[in-house]
């Protein structure tokens, strides 16, 4: 009887974890600062109260700005986007995207310092309506300048449950004097997405040990370890594309996935350009200057659905030096154990466990979070000397995670009798 009890509140914590979150449809005007706004470009990025702007970093460098919280777009979800350039009278292209869908070049045509409006919209029919206006935006009242109606893939409309948005450009023959504005951000009908209670295990890359986990692919020979730079760290990932060639590699995430994350410092001329995408649909894009920085950078999964993520450098034509890319700490978290080692997993071992006193740990852990049966942190905190106290806990099932140094998480069950 109690095994069978057991298995019930096992199954409501897990159907309760996953889904007692009810979603929250947002209208709202997002916010210009650091917290939530980053660049994968070396260049610099100035906040104000009411706008952010993105100065290029070099000769045909530009900016790449981006949204670091996630959305759903797939109930008809809507953005608006305000936005000017300067680029000194010389060329540059511009692009304002929602991630996995499609966007058009802005280029010719369009006058810096002036203000353009943008609105886009996603459709039940997997269309994606994108208008650009004068004045104002289209359903308000603006001057339109150009209408596009795309067809979604199925790929890029599964990606649309958990999405994020950047505006960035590039050909830029101004330098570090010319810059792109974002003055307002709107999102409408929009599903934030929060994977963080539904995290079970994480597994981290750091290239430490001197050797590629097999879960990692190189599709060409020469990549290899880095053991003398990383990122705060003695190594990392690393190839060094020859002059006119390119050079990739991928990952296959399981179904269960929530996340993957990294550190990436890319450095390299003009023309030899990198980025990440997933399911071969091209996301962000590294600074390909010769100054080279490392940058942090998260995608977030919604759909459980088996993804393929790509780190690439593309060869050009106009390449005469290689392109030397790095990448490290990369982490991946999942909704069940996949991410804990079979004999990670088993060499965790709480006890007393049922407790209501104190729960003691065999292994060194120094934090730990304590969930609810309907998914909800209830506590957390420092672990000192391998045990915690649980005596302000009511009775009932739980869900403890810990973390050890490193970072790796492990979950265990925990009765309060």
């Amino acid at each position: 009887m109690k095994k069978l009890l057991f298995f019930i509140l096992t199954i409501m914590f897990a159907i309760n974890f996953s889904y007692s979150q009810t979603p929250q449809v947002l209208d709202t005007i997002l916010s210009f600062d650091d917290m939530h706004w980053a660049n994968m470009n070396c260049n610099t990025l100035l906040f104000s109260n009411d706008s952010i702007a993105a100065y290029g970093s070099d000769y045909r460098i530009g900016a790449n700005l981006y949204y670091k919280d996630f959305f759903n777009f797939q109930n008809e979800g809507e953005a608006y986007f305000q936005i000017s350039f300067k680029n000194g009278g010389q060329h540059q292209a511009e692009q304002v995207r929602i991630n996995g869908s499609k966007a058009p070049q802005i280029s010719n045509g369009y006058s810096e310092n002036t203000r353009y409006f943008i609105h886009i919209k996603f459709n039940p029919d997997h269309s994606e309506d994108y208008v650009i206006a004068r004045d104002n935006y289209d359903d308000a009242g603006g001057n339109v300048i150009e209408t596009h109606t795309y067809n979604l893939s199925d790929k890029a409309w599964n990606l649309l449950s958990a999405t994020n948005f950047n505006y960035k450009f590039w050909d830029n023959y101004g330098g570090t004097s010319v810059y792109i504005t974002l003055w307002e951000v709107r999102l409408k009908n929009v599903i934030p997405v929060d994977n963080s209670l539904n995290i079970v295990s994480q597994e981290t890359f750091d290239f430490e040990d001197d050797n590629i986990p097999v879960s990692i692919i190189p599709v060409e020979s020469d990549w290899g370890v880095d053991m003398t730079e990383g990122f705060n760290s003695n190594a990392s990932l690393h190839v060094e594309a020859p002059v006119g060639e390119a050079r990739s590699v991928y990952m296959d995430l399981p179904e269960n996935t929530l996340s993957v994350e990294f550190d990436v410092k890319y450095q390299s001329e003009t023309h030899k350009s990198a980025y990440f995408s997933v399911d071969s649909l091209a996301f962000i894009a590294f600074d390909h200057s010769s100054i080279g920085c490392w940058k942090h950078y998260k995608w977030q999964f919604n759909d459980h659905q088996p993804h393929r993520v790509f780190w690439k450098i593309n060869g050009s034509s106009y390449d005469q030096l290689p392109g030397k890319f790095w990448l490290d700490n990369i982490k991946i978290t999942y909704d069940d154990y996949s991410g804990i080692k079979d004999e990670m997993h088993n060499k965790l071992i709480i006890y007393p466990n049922p407790s209501n006193t104190i729960v003691k740990f065999d292994i060194p852990v120094n934090l730990y979070e304590i969930y609810n049966l309907e998914g909800i942190l209830i506590k957390k905190g420092k672990i000192t000397n391998r045990h915690i106290s649980v005596n302000d806990l009511p009775k009932g099932l739980y869900w403890l995670k810990s973390y050890d140094p490193k970072g790796t998480s492990y979950i265990s069950k925990l009765l309060i009798p």
